[in-house]
């Protein structure tokens, strides 16, 4: 399945592959201004969608002279940044009943505050949900309890420092151990864009590498699956909004002494 969010058009769609087909929209009446999507099996054809919903205030803009949503909200109105939905399929990808909300949830306060949201991922062995903030005045990613659903108290750009906008992020998880791996950031710039790596056990900051010509990056992927000549797989990531760059998952592995034991 494929779990595709459309901003403007305020709603996620579910995608069969590899056909390609729609088999159920949701959303269309609770989110505003979707952007990331995570999603995790919870039990037998029920599967849980976490979906950021980066809803803004209406602001004047001098370029386009007149009102747009643009501000960020006040704190006290940030308490469903994100959405969580239970949809439940069957294996003939037949969707049973609706998409029902479980929970819009959000810190209102404190370090945990997400002001603005698009990236969200799943670390389901260590209860974690991983959520990018975009504010300017602290760049971060900040981590949330899975299970609970509140801010964990953890952040991560501390031991490092974003310079623009973290946009996406991937795991490594460790062949061996499925709590083992690594974790990249995407730092967003416009000459070359950084990629942090963390260590995924205790977070620790581990090194940063750009590509020779990557720049201004939003989405990134990865694939720990043999690739032609590439054993351990790639990492790729936008270029530009225009092409994509392709890393060699052995090759970042061997530079940074990245080992699974």
């Amino acid at each position: 399945m494929l779990v595709v969010v459309e901003r403007d058009g305020h709603k996620a769609q579910i995608v069969t592959l590899p056909d390609f087909k729609s088999i159920l929209t949701f959303g269309t009446e609770e989110l505003k201004r979707p952007y990331g999507a995570a999603i995790q099996k919870v039990a037998h054809a029920k599967y849980e969608i976490f979906i950021t919903d980066n809803y803004m205030d209406l602001e004047f803009s001098p370029k386009h002279n007149t009102m747009k949503y643009k501000k960020v909200p006040e704190d006290s109105k940030l308490g469903k940044r994100v959405h969580s939905y239970a949809v439940h399929i069957n294996n003939a990808n037949h969707v049973i009943g609706k998409a029902e909300i479980v929970a819009k949830f959000g810190a209102t306060s404190g370090p945990g505050v997400l002001h603005i949201v698009e990236s969200i991922m799943i670390d389901e062995p260590h209860n974690r949900l991983l959520i990018a903030d975009e504010y300017f005045k602290d760049f971060n990613i900040k981590i949330y309890n899975l299970d609970t659903k509140q801010f964990s108290g953890q952040l991560i750009g501390h031991d490092f420092k974003f310079e623009n906008d973290p946009e996406g992020f991937v795991l490594y998880q460790c062949p061996n151990d499925p709590k083992q791996g690594f974790y990249i950031f995407t730092d967003q710039l416009s000459d070359l864009t950084k990629f942090h790596i963390v260590k995924r056990s205790n977070l620790e900051y581990i090194g940063t590498f750009t590509g020779k010509e990557t720049k201004k990056t939003d989405g990134v992927t990865l694939t720990q699956k043999q690739i032609g000549k590439y054993n351990q797989g790639i990492f790729l990531a936008v270029h530009d909004d225009s092409k994509v760059s392709a890393f060699s998952v052995s090759d970042i592995m061997k530079t940074f002494q990245l080992n699974c034991l």
